[in-house]
């Protein structure tokens, strides 16, 4: 991907900021800041915290997974007798269209990346034996309310067809 396409999806996902129907999407992020924040500056947490952690990160990805639908084929694949673009400009709209989905995608990203990040915070822990610092402990309890955050999200909404 081109390094201005990559921009333009970052200034689409600013742009969705913006618009009041897409601010949900940030509600896992502001969880994460602020379970970052609130863990770091406390007492270091115990070996036994990071233990469990390590169990739970896992269940929260699967949970998005279902929840997103993930393990579904596209609609594209399943439905052989979707129309094709009939001109170059109506074939520049839907990749557009698309491209707007992906700056749709990118909250859900940092959250996925802020789990796999704390849940191999969780397991060095675990297997040294020795808490993290405050910046792995906060990491670990950002990513573990932003994923309930999302997981929040995707049970309020509607079901999709």
């Amino acid at each position: 991907m081109r390094l201005t396409k990559k921009l333009d999806v970052v200034f689409q996902f600013f742009d969705l900021l913006a618009n009041p129907r897409y601010l949900w999407r940030v509600i896992p992020i502001a969880a994460l800041v602020v379970g970052y924040t609130q863990s770091a500056h406390s007492s270091a947490y115990s070996v036994a915290f990071y233990g469990t952690a390590a169990q739970v990160i896992p269940v929260i990805l699967l949970v998005l997974a279902i929840e997103l639908r993930v393990f579904e084929p596209p609609h594209k694949w399943t439905n052989p007798d979707r129309p094709k673009p009939k001109t170059w400009e109506d074939e520049r709209a839907e990749l557009q269209a698309e491209e707007w989905k992906g700056a749709l995608w990118v909250p859900l990203l940092l959250v996925l990346v802020a789990l796999i990040a704390s849940e191999i915070i969780a397991l060095v822990a675990v297997g040294t034996e020795r808490p993290s610092g405050p910046v792995g402990q906060g990491i670990v309890m950002g990513a573990i309310a932003a994923g309930l955050a999302r997981i929040g999200i995707e049970a309020l909404r509607p079901p999709r067809g």
